[in-house]
């Protein structure tokens, strides 16, 4: 049976990816610190093994991979940019990971690594869609970072013709996805909208974001994973959809019954938010030949039918979550 791993694995993403590897005949192990990740995400799927570790622990990760995987999913990570640059030395210390899965690939116990990137590294685009080729603008330590990934494992690809891929993921939605203030703009207001609570924009809502329902970020990810012309690449991973933060909110308050654009409440506009954000979704579909299935409303639909089923991601746990995204 073949192996994975999937870093940041009880997280929002991760988990999600934990279940779908199963349903592809993998023998999965999910790697999590449990900082924030919940192991609820992962209880009940038979054929995961939950580890408690740190990625950026190379002793740890010696061990850990002392037998092949196939494949490895890279989500572990500090993620809400207000928060890494609040803290931008934890966001650093997510080199220590990418270079520790880039050690143990060059010593042949990783044959695969799919990392998690994203649309944060395109920054204020001053065009639309966002392409691949397109030039980096982001400033953060995130983004930072995540370039950091893209070009490392670009390089093993390069270099060692090991298989890797990086995924720029755009704003990502679903079920076990927790609001938080550091963002997670649909999780926020689907727990206000289902509490009775105005739903609270930033600014006049006309700023606008590409949502992608978890699911579809799951298939493409894997289907990228598959597909040996992908390797070496960074790929867009999003909906190809554009739409404002105004019309979500008026979205997710009519699919919970609340009373639409009456139940909003603007709030002062945050310093250097992103004005738009739109995926070329061009790469993906020539490339993996896959593209986004769900609409916007579809995935709202089920994602709030899946909250009022569980409430195990209602609210922010104790500890801010350090892993998925």
């Amino acid at each position: 049976m073949k192996r994975a791993l999937v870093t940041g694995g009880a997280g929002f993403i991760g988990s999600h990816m934990c279940a779908a590897l199963v349903d592809e005949g993998y023998q999965v192990t999910c790697l999590d610190n449990f900082s924030t990740g919940k192991k609820a995400n992962i209880a009940e799927l038979k054929g995961v093994q939950g580890i408690e570790g740190d990625v950026n622990d190379w002793r740890f990760m010696k061990q850990l991979l002392g037998n092949k995987f196939e494949a490895v999913f890279h989500y572990a990570a500090q993620v809400g940019v207000q928060r890494t640059e609040e803290a931008p030395i934890g966001v650093l210390n997510d080199v220590l990971g990418m270079r520790n899965l880039a050690r143990l690939a060059k010593e042949g116990v990783v044959e695969k690594i799919v990392f998690a990137s994203s649309s944060e590294v395109y920054g204020n685009p001053r065009r639309l869609p966002e392409k691949e080729q397109d030039g980096i603008i982001g400033w953060t330590p995130y983004t930072a970072v995540k370039l950091y990934g893209e070009h490392l494992f670009a390089s093993l690809w390069q270099e060692h013709r090991i298989p890797t891929v990086s995924l720029r993921f755009f704003n990502v939605y679903g079920s076990r996805q927790i609001g938080t203030a550091y963002g997670f703009v649909v999780s926020i207001f689907i727990n206000q909208a289902l509490a009775g609570k105005n739903l609270t924009i930033f600014g006049d809502g006309r700023q606008t974001r590409d949502f992608v329902y978890v699911a579809d970020n799951v298939r493409m990810t894997l289907a990228a994973a598959e597909g040996q012309r992908s390797w070496g690449e960074v790929i867009n991973v999003g909906s190809g959809r554009e739409a404002s933060i105004l019309d979500l909110a008026v979205l997710i308050n009519g699919v919970a019954g609340t009373k639409g654009q009456d139940a909003l409440k603007f709030l002062p506009a945050r310093n250097r938010e992103v004005a738009r954000r739109l995926a070329s979704t061009k790469k993906m579909a020539e490339l993996v030949g896959v593209k986004s299935e769900f609409s916007l409303a579809e995935g709202i639909k089920k994602t709030i039918e899946e909250r009022r089923l569980n409430d195990l991601w209602s609210e922010e746990p104790l500890r801010i979550m350090a892993v998925g995204a």
